[in-house]
């Protein structure tokens, strides 16, 4: 019988095939280490990929909220919206340049340059009072480049719209419709002239045109204003205004107010009003309403990211129903809410006092306040 041949295990299998082990496993002289981060190989190189996307969203984040505290206005993003054209140059330079770790050096520098640069003409462009109040010096031909960019080559125009006094003769009730989705509007009824209602429009051809209407039904007079929110010009600027007046002061009035990315001021000095109602996107709206005015119903409040002020005569009282999202309640002074909360601030005097108003506000992430003239 023969005997069986014993073979002794290989003490090392790495030694029989020691190009496995080589493959397998960088030499330290193949690594490429920047800050203690391997940057050889694909992974370490997303390092600066995540750098430039950080940037785009502290650069989003910041001007939002220079937005939401009144510091720059929301037009800003129209400046911004001309330089789109920009992501499109990027990623034409990534494909040139590739993945290497040149390319993403080279994209990461440029990415903080043009980012910067174009949030610095921004602010120029839309906001030169911020860059003062830090003492910031703008170069003269920097200066040239925004004016270029930023200036429009839209036809302005103008219009007028009226009621005229004679349909008041039967009426006792005002309904007041308001839709601005940007620019600038003023309504008082310290107005003086021939007719009961009266706007006065300037924009530019294609952006901002107003369109009004008006019905007459039983004493009821229904008043409809609306600005044109789309248009052709998107990437193109226009200062927009819209003057507002009412002169029937016996008319108890409904308002209702929508407010996109604009700015609007109401100031009643002695006019009736029922209710007032608003609603703010990412705008502004400042409501002044003075001791001589009547305010029988509700003031009506709903604020997205933008700001509401209202201001009152001394010797109003006042009752706020408030719900707070994240954003901000400021009342006579005092800060009110926490995030995600709701309450009621009730002035001393207010089952005693002549004059009441009641005002319900619901605040997202902006902010409302409350303040006397």
């Amino acid at each position: 019988m023969a005997k069986s041949k014993k073979v002794k295990p290989a003490e090392n299998s790495a030694a029989e095939n020691p190009s496995k082990e080589s493959k397998s496993t960088k030499t330290e002289s193949e690594k490429v280490t920047v800050l203690g981060e391997d940057i050889s190989t694909f992974r370490g190189l997303n390092l600066f990929e995540n750098v430039v996307n950080a940037l785009f969203f502290i650069f989003l984040g910041s001007v939002l909220l220079l937005n939401t505290t009144g510091f720059v206005p929301w037009t800003v993003w129209l400046f911004f919206i001309r330089f789109w054209p920009i992501f499109l140059i990027f990623a034409g330079i990534r494909i040139i340049l590739g993945k290497s770790l040149v390319a993403r050096i080279i994209m990461l520098v440029v990415s903080i340059l043009v980012f910067g640069f174009i949030f610095l003409a921004g602010i120029v462009a839309t906001a030169p009072s911020f860059l003062e109040r830090f003492n910031i010096t703008v170069p003269v031909n920097v200066q040239e480049f925004i004016e270029r960019v930023w200036t429009n080559n839209l036809e302005e125009a103008e219009s007028t719209f009226v009621v005229p006094k004679d349909e008041s003769e039967l009426l006792d009730k005002l309904k007041l419709s308001i839709d601005v989705g940007y620019g600038e509007f003023i309504l008082y009824d310290n107005y003086e002239g021939e007719d009961i209602f009266k706007v006065e429009s300037q924009y530019c051809e294609g952006i901002g045109e107003p369109y009004t209407k008006y019905t007459v039904t039983g004493g009821l007079l229904d008043i409809d204003f609306n600005a044109k929110k789309y248009s052709n010009n998107v990437f193109n600027y226009c200062d927009i205004f819209y003057d507002m007046a009412i002169e029937e002061e016996g008319l108890l009035a409904d308002l209702d107010i929508t407010v996109g990315a604009g700015k609007g001021s109401i100031n009643f000095t002695k006019q009736s009003v029922n209710n007032i109602k608003a609603d703010v996107g990412a705008g502004e709206l400042i409501v002044k309403i003075s001791k001589d005015s009547e305010i029988e119903g509700l003031i009506d409040l709903k604020v997205g990211a933008g700001k509401v002020e209202v201001l009152l005569d001394p010797g109003v009282s006042v009752k706020v129903n408030y719900k707070v999202g994240v954003g901000d309640i400021e009342i006579f002074g005092k800060s009110y809410g926490n995030i995600g909360s709701d309450g009621t601030f009730t002035s001393e005097n207010y089952n005693s006092a002549g004059k009441q108003i009641e005002i319900t506000v619901e605040v997202g992430v902006g902010s409302f306040e409350l303040s006397q003239n």
